[in-house]
């Protein structure tokens, strides 16, 4: 009997220990998505996390006072004092050709515009990219930060919506 007990053991030791470390594995893959980068920006869990926290109407408001350098359309005529913001999630820093006037620390960056980058951006825009010649201070409350953003998504993709729909008399 107690060679059975010994032998059962062993068995089950030996099965116990890969059991673990398949088990260990497949919780490693499972989390792997999500931390490779496929569902995410700039490693934000939910790269739109702050665009649904926000108030587009509000945000609408809130863009009023960026009306006087930025357009939210590049079909509309181009702004001397800054680029338009169509398309802007997922745009390369400073990829508007119809803007000359980028400083050299924006064609420097080496990055694209997610939520959270323009969430940094918004919040102070010189400590956030030194050298840019935005003359804005920024906007400090994190809530107006969400709405702006939230309008800016969702004015941006109704601009992305209206021109990939099929034109009157197109095939």
């Amino acid at each position: 009997m107690l060679f059975a007990m010994r032998f059962a053991m062993r068995s089950i030791s030996s099965l116990a220990i890969p059991s673990l470390l398949l088990c260990a594995l497949a919780g490693v893959l499972a989390l792997a998505p999500a931390a490779s980068g496929a569902d995410a920006q700039d490693g934000v869990a939910d790269p739109y996390a702050l665009s649904a926290a926000g108030d587009p109407d509000k945000g609408r408001l809130l863009f009023n006072r960026c009306r006087a350098c930025h357009t939210l359309s590049a079909d509309a005529p181009p702004r001397p004092t800054g680029p338009h913001l169509d398309r802007i999630f997922g745009r390369a820093v400073a990829a508007d050709a119809s803007f000359t006037r980028y400083s050299a620390a924006l064609k420097q960056a080496d990055f694209s515009w997610t939520e959270q980058r323009l969430d940094e951006w918004l919040a102070n825009p010189r400590s956030f990219l030194p050298g840019n010649k935005m003359n804005f201070a920024g906007i400090r409350d994190a809530q107006d930060r969400k709405d702006l953003i939230a309008y800016l998504r969702q004015a941006t993709a109704a601009a992305d919506a209206a021109s990939q729909s099929p034109r009157k008399g197109a095939p």
